[in-house]
């Protein structure tokens, strides 16, 4: 029984992956400045915490070694993916 329900969670973060697809994911960037290499993370600010969460928890199951400092900042440009589960979306996403 606790298969199955693997499973289906299994399916469900697959299939919302799908749905978010390459468009709805952060742009990262490397940069070095001359004084290290720095790892830039731009979020789209239409998504949610949970959805930023979910995908975070996602990479921590596939890690990549650095111990590279990492600068987060949003998008507000960021066009919104359309079709998702509401969680995916930031309250002031959902009021727009």
């Amino acid at each position: 029984m606790e298969a199955l329900g693997q499973s289906a969670q299994q399916t469900y973060n697959r299939e919302l992956l799908l749905k978010i697809g390459m468009t709805g994911m952060s742009d990262e960037e490397s940069d070095d400045d001359h004084t290290g290499w720095v790892i830039r993370i731009v979020r789209p600010a239409w998504r949610s915490d949970s959805l930023n969460q979910f995908l975070h928890d996602l990479d921590i199951d596939a890690p990549i070694q650095h111990n590279y400092p990492i600068i987060e900042t949003t998008n507000s440009r960021a066009v919104a993916v359309s079709g998702l589960p509401p969680f995916c979306y930031s309250n002031a996403s959902l009021q727009e």
